[in-house]
């Protein structure tokens, strides 16, 4: 329901949405698997008068999904691999008329993409956590057909590696460290704005002892500066360096 001045606008929308899959579980602990999920959302608001007005259609998209996942047998880890076709329908986005930035919808984004991960003890107290994804993102309908979407980057990673020491003098104590990397983008979908690649660093310490806990994180240790998001008033920094600690008893 919206309220423009004297105007008022019902705004009712539905859809039945579903997913499947298929997953077989071989002896050796290899999974491959096969989904496909349908997505409805409705969307608020409404068309600038100078698009034709009207409320914005529900954003619909579809997905399939073909993958494999594997835990090894006597072995504590598990990896996931998966390749997927996504397609979304009446996104919203922004334009720039007549020197207003209004908001509208486009036609279609179809997004193909991979997606890695790996989780595993690699010795006694060390244990790894690593994921990548490449996206191959087009608007493939609408004003900015053949435009990659807004702050859709084609790569993204992370990396990250904690040591815990199990036994001794130090046992409870531990340390960590990784990387996060995304990769160049789009500020808006007219895609005359791009923006640089960033990678950031980050650490932590914990100290854990039956209920107890305690943990420091730091993240961004190189405090650099990068642009997470720009729009049409202006480019948005991500967080400087930070730290955050934390304490915490369970009983």
């Amino acid at each position: 329901f919206t309220n423009f001045g004297n105007t008022e606008q019902d705004q009712d929308d539905s859809a039945t949405t579903g997913r499947i899959g298929l997953t077989y579980l071989f002896d050796n602990g290899i999974a491959p698997y096969v989904s496909y999920s349908t997505s409805f959302e409705p969307v608020i608001g409404n068309l600038p008068t100078t698009l034709g007005g009207g409320a914005f259609q529900p954003s619909t998209g579809e997905q399939y999904e073909l993958g494999v996942k594997y835990q090894p047998v006597g072995w504590n880890g598990f990896f996931t691999a998966a390749v997927y076709d996504l397609k979304q329908k009446n996104v919203l986005s922004s334009e720039l008329i007549g020197g207003v930035s209004y908001e509208t919808q486009l036609g279609e984004v179809e997004v193909k993409g991979l997606e890695l991960s790996a989780t595993a003890s690699l010795a006694e107290g060390l244990s790894l956590i690593a994921n990548y994804t490449y996206m191959n993102a087009e608007i493939t309908q609408g004003e900015y057909a053949g435009n990659r979407p807004a702050n859709v980057p084609e790569n993204m990673a992370n990396l990250w590696l904690d040591y815990t020491f199990k036994t001794g003098a130090w046992t409870g104590f531990g340390f960590g460290g990784g990387v996060r990397y995304v990769g160049s983008r789009f500020a808006m979908d007219d895609n005359d704005i791009a923006l640089d690649a960033n990678t950031l660093f980050d650490a932590a310490v914990h100290y854990e002892k039956g209920a107890f806990k305690a943990q420091i994180n730091v993240n961004n240790i190189a405090n650099e500066t990068y642009v997470a998001s720009c729009g049409f008033f202006g480019c948005y920094y991500g967080d400087g360096r930070t730290v955050v600690a934390q304490i915490t008893y369970r009983w």
